[in-house]
């Protein structure tokens, strides 16, 4: 699992686009309108821009983070073009989520995003993206257990 959220995001091949269609197949809900999101207006490769880094990209270059560490599958969820836009910039995740309304946890989960301290409390950011990834691993794992059997999941 931690294998395939360390692929860069923006590669080709099936497993990058296995875990995109596991993002859709978990309905991810719209932040801001709590619709869910479809494939179409959020990811294509034509369409990047929104594919959004939860962790952003600037806040861990700051932190000394090179592009290989930023850009995996692990740290991305797909949000509309209205969504992912403001956001941005070099605000973690701790920042621009308290602003969500409605039942964040139902919010992220749908996104696949854990809704642990990790995520939620503000903190030591390279700390936190450490726990985030692992807590998003975990998530992660048991998605496809749940989906394909355990025994086909390796840690």
């Amino acid at each position: 699992i931690k294998h395939i959220l360390k692929i860069k995001y923006n590669s080709n091949g099936a497993l990058r686009n296995t875990f995109f269609c596991y993002l859709i197949s978990k309905k991810p809900i719209n932040f801001q309108d709590n619709e869910i999101i479809t494939a179409q207006p959020c990811s294509s490769f034509l369409n990047k821009k929104n594919d959004h880094h939860i962790f952003p990209k600037k806040l861990l270059e700051d932190k000394g983070y090179k592009n290989s560490e930023i850009n995996r599958l692990g740290n991305i969820c797909m949000l509309t073009a209205g969504e992912n836009i403001p956001i941005g910039g070099r605000n973690p995740p701790w920042s621009y989520l308290k602003s969500l309304k409605g039942n964040k946890r139902k919010k992220l989960s749908s996104h696949a995003i854990p809704h642990h301290k990790c995520i939620l409390k503000p903190g030591d950011v390279k700390k936190k993206y450490k726990e985030f990834f692992n807590e998003r691993a975990k998530l992660v794992k048991k998605d496809l257990a749940r989906l394909i059997g355990k025994e086909h999941i390796e840690d």
